[in-house]
């Protein structure tokens, strides 16, 4: 990843690109496995979503008879992986006020925090969808001005009890904020201060979410058609056992500290454990959605905890990348859609191995382009907790300049 010109090094323009991508934070401490297993979620995310374009299957016939196809439509656990990385970000300030005698969490901070950094980007993105739609004839202002409000404050799964017809994909950011919302509230399980009697409350609470609402292959689709079942598919309470694993995972971290506790034999968890989880996606669905939060649990802490595994996932352009993930997560699915009308009748013959291989070589670096883009001007500048005071000041400049010019 180095050139040399003359006799000193410098970091080549792509390595400098990704380093440009990498995220702030607010606390300033930047783990970079934590992206790194962000871009395995987002990636799952993505080939679920892309799946659909390469089919090709005419209305009425019967999905391709392929490992790929069936692997690729039970990948949609990539939410289930980033509701447990929030889990643990959000947990970690919580646990460390309760078991560390860390400093109080301001909850006026916490709050701000998540508008700012968090709600620029998703209201962009929801309004450039809205104009777009309306421009592309995909309906009315009147029609769908309705679900734009109820989606722009996270009340659309609520509301209308089904996926928000401006971008699909907002139903688990609408599920991230009643999260939000209760984590203050479900942290004080942090104030049980016997080890054991902490982790086993918050594994017991994973344990009977996990029974009641396993996550399933079509589980939003499900909830759309049938509105008895949008609890448990579109909310909170139908999710709750992966923002629990991530707590559980936030109390390890920090109690157990990975750089102390990092061994080679936690790669052996990596190294049977994610090739394990595909293989139980497809042979045995049932079994891996129940098991998901320990699945998630375990992997995870490989992750922190392995070697070469900490350094796979920390790796430069994985953890850029997986550090984009919240751009990439709101404008894939509409980019995919938008893409496909010029691309999906490229090797419509072609057994779906191919036509996959095809969209995904067209599709992704496409995706990617345009991500960077969004997450360059308007997610990343976000993560600057004082972007509001500069903006603030910024204005105050130019409008005294004008007036001073005149």
């Amino acid at each position: 990843m180095l050139e040399r010109s003359g006799d000193e090094e410098r970091p080549s323009r792509l390595r400098s690109l990704f380093l440009s991508l990498r995220r702030h934070t607010s606390s300033g401490l930047y783990v970079p496995e934590l992206d790194g297993l962000r871009f395995v979620a987002i990636s799952f995310v993505f080939i679920y979503h892309l799946a659909g374009v390469a089919t090709n299957i005419p209305e009425g016939a019967p999905p391709p008879a392929s490992s790929l196809y069936v692997l690729s439509q039970r990948l949609n656990i990539g939410v289930p992986l980033f509701f447990a990385i929030s889990g643990m970000i959000l947990g970690l300030p919580f646990a460390r006020y309760w078991l560390q005698a860390g400093k109080k969490v301001s909850l006026k901070r916490y709050f701000l925090r998540r508008v700012t950094r968090l709600e620029p980007p998703y209201v962009v993105a929801m309004v450039m969808f809205f104009i777009l739609k309306y421009i592309g004839h995909r309906g009315t202002i009147p029609e769908m001005l309705p679900h734009l409000g109820a989606s722009l404050i996270y009340l659309h799964n609520l509301i209308y009890r089904q996926l928000s017809t401006i971008n699909s994909v907002a139903w688990s950011l609408e599920v991230e904020v009643q999260f939000y919302i209760l984590a203050p509230l479900l942290a004080i399980v942090f104030a049980i201060r016997t080890a054991w009697a902490r982790r086993a409350t918050i594994g017991l609470a994973i344990l009977l979410a996990a029974l009641w609402t396993p996550w399933a292959v079509a589980d939003a689709t499900m909830a759309a058609v049938d509105p008895a079942n949008w609890i448990k598919h579109l909310s909170l309470p139908g999710n709750i056992q992966y923002f629990l694993t991530g707590f559980l995972l936030a109390d390890f971290f920090l109690l157990m500290p990975p750089a102390t506790y990092r061994r080679r034999h936690w790669d052996i968890v990596s190294l049977i454990g994610w090739p394990l989880l595909i293989c139980l996606l497809i042979a045995a669905p049932d079994f891996a959605f129940l098991a998901l939060p320990c699945l998630i649990l375990a992997l995870y802490a490989g992750v922190f905890y392995g070697d070469i595994s900490n350094r796979a996932f920390a790796s430069l352009w994985v953890a850029s990348i997986g550090g984009m993930c919240y751009s990439i997560y709101l404008l894939h699915a509409y980019l995919i859609q938008l893409i496909k009308i010029v691309t999906e009748r490229i090797g419509h013959t072609f057994p779906f191995e191919v036509r996959f291989a095809i969209q995904m070589m067209i599709m992704a670096p496409i995706v990617l382009a345009i991500s960077i883009c969004f997450y360059r001007l308007i997610e990343q500048p976000c993560m600057q907790p004082d972007w509001p005071a500069r903006l603030r000041d910024l204005v105050m400049r130019r409008r005294r300049n004008v007036l001073l010019a005149k």
